[in-house]
């Protein structure tokens, strides 16, 4: 189940994300590029929201002792109903993400993974899981949330080949554990907030599964 190798792709239309080509591979061990004819760009990863919806909710920063030291939030993205995922943020500048769902089972589990893959460079901790409400103009949800380190989007221009490395590094060491992460997009691969320098890093666990056989 180890990964080896990991290609770089390229979204020729980023409304249609199934069309893609393979522009090249990075050996996982030696991070050395292998590139295809025709290789001029790592990636193109346009955030157009796939799957999501504009949705007018807000967080309830009250509703949580967890929450005490922020004090504005934003929606990064989100559904009426289902995950939603804000930013928030306190005057001294720090910054996280928040993660609300209606289904605690789900985020628990991804508790559980981010926990089990802790030791990994790459995969992020999460708090433990808190109750917040949600508005939704004026009807409130309450919901279960953790938070965690904020995270930047990987563009055609902070994309570098180590961070494809960190990618496939990831995957492969947590398929030594027998973990799986089962909804891989371009949209789950994101670096840390320490510029171009950053670690690559995969979120969205949610759906992991583990084998039985160790």
């Amino acid at each position: 189940h180890c990964i080896s190798k990991i290609g770089f792709l390229q979204v020729q239309k980023p409304a249609t994300p199934s069309v893609s080509t393979v522009l090249g591979f990075v050996d996982v061990e030696s991070r050395q590029v292998e590139k295809r004819q025709g290789f001029h760009v790592l990636c193109h990863l346009c955030k157009l929201g796939f799957g999501w919806i504009p949705c007018p909710l807000s967080l309830d920063l009250s509703s949580a002792a967890e929450l005490a030291e922020f004090n504005e939030s934003s929606v990064l993205c989100g559904r009426t109903s289902g995950k939603t995922v804000f930013l928030v943020s306190s005057e001294g500048g720090n910054k996280r993400v928040l993660k609300t769902t209606g289904n605690a089972q789900r985020l628990q589990h991804e508790c559980d993974v981010l926990e089990a893959l802790a030791s990994i460079p790459g995969v992020l901790r999460a708090s433990a899981l808190f109750n917040v409400e949600v508005a939704d103009g004026s009807e409130r949800h309450k919901r279960s949330a953790f938070l965690m380190d904020c995270c930047i989007a990987v563009t055609p221009d902070s994309a570098r080949p180590k961070h494809f490395a960190d990618f496939a590094s990831i995957l492969s060491q947590a398929a030594q554990r027998n973990v799986h992460h089962n909804d891989l997009s371009l949209d789950n691969m994101v670096l840390q907030e320490e510029g171009l320098d950053g670690r690559g890093v995969i979120i969205d666990w949610e759906h992991a599964t583990k084998d039985q056989h160790e």
